[in-house]
Parts: C-alpha cells; sequence; structure tokens
C-alpha cells in the first residue's frame, strides 16, 4: 500500500492537471478593477452645476427673513421700550429677560408671562410678545447703548 501511495505522489507532481482561470476550489473570481475605459469617465465641466450649489448657508437669518418678520410685527421695541429688557437667548428655547431697569435676569420659555407680556416665540437676539392682544419683537440692545 505504501508503494501505491507514493506511486500517487509522484504522478500528482509530475502529471499536472488543468484547472479553469477561475479558481474552483474557493468559488471566487478573479477581482474586478476599479478603472473604467476613457470613454466612460466624465469630463469636469459636467460636475459644474453641482459646484455653484450654495451648499453652505447661514444659521441666523437672512436680511429678507428678518425683513419680513418685522414686517409681520406690528411694534419693535429695542431696549427699554418694551415691558422688559431682552439679555440674550439660549438657542430658539430661552429668554434671558430683566423685568425692570435694576432688576433681576430671569430665564423665560414660550408661553410664560412677565410683566403682564405673553412670551410668543424666541430667536436668536429676539423675543415675540403679545401685551394685550398686540404683537411686538423685543430685540436685544447692543452692547454699548447700556441696556
Amino acid at each position: 500500500m505504501s508503494l501505491g501511495a507514493v506511486a500517487c505522489a509522484v504522478m500528482g507532481v509530475v502529471m499536472p492537471v488543468e484547472a479553469p482561470v477561475e479558481d474552483v476550489s474557493l468559488g471566487r473570481r478573479a477581482a474586478a478593477t476599479s478603472q473604467a475605459s476613457p470613454d466612460s469617465q466624465l469630463p469636469l465641466s459636467a460636475f459644474e452645476s453641482i459646484w455653484a450649489l450654495d451648499l453652505r448657508k447661514p444659521l441666523t437669518e437672512s436680511g429678507t427673513d428678518a425683513a419680513r418678520t418685522m414686517d409681520a410685527s406690528p411694534a419693535t421695541a429695542a431696549g427699554g421700550g418694551g415691558p422688559f429688557v431682552l439679555v440674550g437667548t439660549i438657542g430658539n428655547s430661552l429668554a434671558l429677560v430683566r423685568a425692570g431697569a435694576g432688576g433681576a435676569i430671569e430665564v423665560k420659555g414660550v408661553g410664560e408671562q412677565i410683566n403682564g407680556a405673553k412670551i410668543v416665540a424666541i430667536r436668536p437676539m429676539q423675543v415675540d410678545v403679545e401685551v394685550g392682544g398686540a404683537r411686538m419683537t423685543i430685540v436685544k440692545p447692543r452692547e454699548g447703548s447700556g441696556g
């Protein structure tokens, strides 16, 4: 029997068996290349419409949106002209307000009241309030205006 095993081993080395190009034992095909033919590639000019898109938009309201907001409000109070002074805002959910000239700063949300004014909407540096049925926008005063 050992003579038969040696004979099979010698025949396996001496007489190679032809195999197809595909690797039959693993069931895999040859890997495809990622390069396409020059005819199938698009020229750079085909991408100009994509490059022209304005994908970076400002995070604050644009001038036209702000003007539309101001036109929708019957009155705009900057600083001390309203029922309170807007100290600042935290996103679109909280407003930091001062009720009087020397009053403490309070944190208010939409729907809450201060000095008879109901907070209707909060935007960065602006708060819409409703006083006696009239709607007005209170804007945070500039740093140098003493508010």
